[in-house]
């Protein structure tokens, strides 16, 4: 770590205790907290830090292997990508929230978010609101009607101008993400602090993209690693607890960049927060009424961890009164254990509908565990590099991981195809904007199996085409490519849908 001598005549106490109106109206009005003579704002000489401001316009993520940006610029273009790296820097222009539909509607649950909000006075006014279906040019359909109804979007505000003013506190990469999109601070992410904080003072929170410093650090004087400013807030603990302790809120965020609904623990088992393109991939596996047989379906959710997905897959087959299966697997234990413990508590583990397995979905066939051709469905979300992630301040991700997620995606690729039955639907998604991932991947699997596997139209279209050059022209818009710098600024993704129109099992 960098040396952190005593900066001279930088930080000054003022004589004033009032609040500062730097930060906006609305930040304001949710504190909580009045300032004392423990509260008294400093002159931060920011000029002496390697600092930038959460909400500057000239914000971009830093990709940590210069070969990495090479490679997407190869597709993307330099402006291209300079656009998305400005994005991914910002939280998404909205929160997604899925609503568990076996457990209530879309009305009743925005009737019960109303109290909470208006706890954290986050205002919940109908034009924050964003039915989804204003956002599609299609006629609305059955699939779009149902996606309105399960998905609330709240608009995100923002970005606000508040100024770094108190004592300061470090906080890790992931933590400081997590607040640009809501979220108040738990000790565990919190890496130094100024020497001298107690319950109730107000604090001025950077996350340090250096990330050499070691847990529970001193700031003495100025940090002067390379920061980014995320807010101001108000500690909960004393300062030794943020480290003594294994959890628990550490500091309250007062004010912030981005004004994001803070959700997490919130009627879990009515809500679920998730990204807009993951709710659509879903919707792509043609299980609604209109769209199926009336029989019973065996569905595959060959990578299925957080759970998020298969949930969503049981809460529209649940009440059909067609007897589907669900088959959710993932290849780490604990994480096929999260699956298990989400469904049990949105009630998807009830007569048999979901079962989760703990395995290596490139080896179902090979060690027996289905038969060929056995899934009617089949969901194939699998590990990717995550490109697409935002907000997001820097990307370590190296070139072998890109090629590496590619090969691996291969041959997900390969046992999904053999898996599927005839006239069976694949739906194939990553959260990355790699085109090897994406692009490459769709045309991988049309140049193996195009004699019996279609690329066909989705519904509920609301991404891009596929990047030119890669695919035909006609088969382009087939797919949706979501770019962090267009398509509402969602996270960076890409859905494609596949239908199966005969065996494979000669072939």
């Amino acid at each position: 770590m960098t040396s952190r001598s005593r900066m001279e005549q930088t930080i000054t106490t003022t004589t004033t205790t009032s609040n500062s109106n730097t930060g906006s109206d609305n930040n304001n009005k949710r504190k909580k907290h009045d300032d004392n003579n423990n509260n008294t704002p400093v002159t931060i000489d920011t000029s002496k830090m390697n600092l930038v401001h959460a909400s500057d316009p000239n914000a971009i993520m830093a990709y940590k292997h210069q070969n990495v940006l090479d490679h997407l610029e190869k597709y993307y273009g330099k402006d291209h990508m300079n656009a998305i790296r400005k994005a991914q820097v910002r939280p998404p222009t909205f929160t997604t929230i899925r609503v568990n539909t076996s457990k209530c509607d879309r009305p009743h649950l925005l009737n019960q978010l109303r109290p909470y909000f208006e706890s954290i006075q986050f205002k919940l006014q109908d034009n924050n609101i964003i039915p989804f279906s204003n956002l599609v040019k299609e006629d609305t359909n059955e699939t779009i009607q149902s996606i309105t109804n399960q998905t609330i979007l709240l608009k995100n505000h923002g970005p606000f101008n508040p100024q770094p003013k108190y004592k300061q506190v470090v906080v890790g990469v992931l933590c400081a993400e997590a607040v640009l999109r809501g979220s108040d601070i738990f000790a565990p992410g919190i890496i130094g602090s100024f020497k001298h904080i107690v319950e109730g003072d107000m604090v001025s929170v950077f996350v340090d993209l250096s990330q050499d410093g070691k847990r529970g650090f001193i700031i003495d004087g100025y940090y002067a690693e390379r920061t980014v400013f995320v807010g101001n807030g108000v500690s909960l603990m004393n300062r030794l607890d943020y480290y003594s302790t294994r959890g628990g809120v550490g500091i309250k965020m007062t004010e912030r960049i981005w004004d994001c609904p803070p959700l997490n623990g919130v009627l879990t088992d009515k809500l679920f927060l998730q990204h807009l393109p993951s709710i659509l991939t879903v919707f792509q596996m043609d299980l609604l009424p209109s769209q199926r047989e009336k029989r019973s379906f065996n569905i595959l959710d060959m990578c299925a961890a957080p759970g998020g997905k298969t949930t969503l897959i049981a809460s529209l087959v649940k009440n059909n009164g067609l007897g589907d299966k669900i088959t959710a697997i993932d290849k780490n234990k604990k994480k096929a254990k999260m699956v298990s413990d989400l469904c049990r508590v949105n009630g998807f583990d009830e007569n048999g509908l979901v079962t989760v397995r703990a395995g290596d979905s490139k080896k179902l066939l090979i060690e027996g565990v289905f038969k060929e051709e056995s899934f009617d469905r089949i969901l194939l979300d699998g590990p990717c590099s995550g490109l697409g992630t935002r907000p997001r301040f820097d990307e370590a991700t190296l070139l072998i991981d890109l090629d590496n997620s590619a090969c691996l995606q291969r041959v997900l690729i390969d046992a999904a195809v053999k898996l599927l039955a005839p006239g069976g639907i694949l739906v194939y998604s990553t959260c990355t904007i790699n085109p090897c991932e994406n692009e490459e991947n769709v045309k991988y699997l049309l140049d193996n199996y195009g004699s019996f596997m279609q690329l066909v139209p989705q519904t509920g279209h609301i991404g891009d085409p596929g990047l030119p050059g890669i695919l035909p022209e006609n088969l382009s818009p087939l797919v949706q490519r979501f770019d962090p710098s267009t398509n509402h600024e969602t996270i960076g993704f890409f859905i494609s849908k596949f239908k199966k129109t005969a065996s494979s099992q000669s072939k």
